[in-house]
């Protein structure tokens, strides 16, 4: 289990890693250091598990520039109300991620595109409709 567990707190470090190195072109492209650009929420959850336990962990990058990780629950699969409670836990977290992680994501990323566009293209495209150049 101590082997799934790394691999486990390593992966959700490297997720975390890639939000930050999200977060740091959003503060680049904002333009002014002293402004606070959108950030997307580095926190990542991740388990590690064998036929017996389940193991959830978050992961997140704190304001003190370190990265943190803890273990919220430990779930014994036999059990069937453990079993559960791991599963609903587990489905509020694919909730959460395919909703409000997944509009964080692609707003940054829409961010980012408009960061990189020339002005010119920028204004050319928001005037152009959406029904442009389709025929009926």
């Amino acid at each position: 289990m101590y082997g799934a567990i790394n691999q486990c707190l390593g992966g959700s470090a490297s997720c975390v890693n890639v939000t930050d190195g999200l977060n740091r072109q959003l503060q680049q492209g904002c333009g002014d250091p002293n402004e606070t650009a959108f950030q997307v929420d580095t926190t990542t959850f991740s388990i590690a598990a064998n036929n017996a336990e389940a193991r959830l962990y978050v992961t997140w990058k704190g304001s003190d520039q370190n990265y943190h990780a803890r273990r919220i629950a430990c779930y014994h699969l036999y059990d069937p109300r453990q079993y559960a409670e791991f599963r609903q836990c587990v489905h509020n977290i694919v909730d959460w991620g395919t909703s409000t992680r997944l509009v964080q994501i692609q707003t940054a990323l829409d961010l980012l595109r408009e960061q990189e566009e020339p002005s010119s293209s920028r204004a050319k495209r928001r005037k152009t409709p959406a029904f442009a150049g389709r025929h009926g």
